[in-house]
């Protein structure tokens, strides 16, 4: 089984494009996902609790995603260091759900899948790379991922503070192994991917 890290920036497309491996036999493990799914743990919760306060938790007791974020990506330096402490708390428990669906991959009874593939925003900078054997860069033009950012109902000032305390995109693409150009539709998306999925996964010749 090879495991296969997603790179691009923000709204490139990763999740898109780790879907269309999955439909071709692949599992994705989605780190955001994951994230998302720790903050309703009790113990992430009380370290969250402690280091940023009541004020950004929702009347039913949930973190607010929002709140939170409007703390940890303010662009200053205050929020960059709110951030680090976020992720002192997030990201141990991240990489051992990450490393928990590999071993279930690899575990399964019905026979290991050809690859499982790392959906993660921050995988260069929490060190998550390292276990992958192939790093594939999603590479989008700037105002096609503005665009997608906005449907999720971020400004473009909130998309620009995101990305900021992501690595340089040039940074990531020089790390990775193949490119995939996410600039035409779905259907040319998917013809990128069935190539590679043949020639690197199924057939590779190296």
């Amino acid at each position: 089984m090879k495991i296969i890290g997603i790179l691009g920036g923000i709204a490139s497309g990763k999740s898109t494009v780790a879907e269309l491996f999955r439909q071709r036999g692949a599992v994705v493990a989605n780190a955001d996902q994951m994230g998302h799914q720790l903050l309703k743990d009790e113990a992430a919760k009380q370290e969250i609790r402690e280091s940023f306060g009541s004020e950004i938790f929702a009347e039913d007791g949930e973190v607010d995603r929002r709140r939170l974020a409007a703390r940890v990506f303010g662009g200053d330096d205050l929020s960059h260091k709110r951030l680090a402490e976020l992720e002192k708390i997030t990201h141990p428990r991240i990489k051992t759900s990450l490393q928990a669906k590999i071993d279930s991959a690899l575990n399964d009874p019905n026979g290991a899948p050809p690859a499982l593939i790392m959906d993660a925003a921050l995988l260069v900078k929490a060190g998550w790379s390292d276990i992958c054997d192939y790093l594939v860069f999603i590479d989008t033009p700037y105002p096609d991922r503005l665009k997608y950012a906005t449907q999720r109902g971020w400004g473009e000032a909130e998309f620009n503070a995101r990305e900021a305390v992501q690595e340089k995109l040039e940074e990531k693409r020089a790390l990775s192994d193949y490119i995939i150009r996410n600039d035409g539709d779905l259907t040319q998306l998917d013809a990128q991917v069935e190539q590679y999925w043949r020639d690197r996964v199924l057939f590779p010749t190296t």
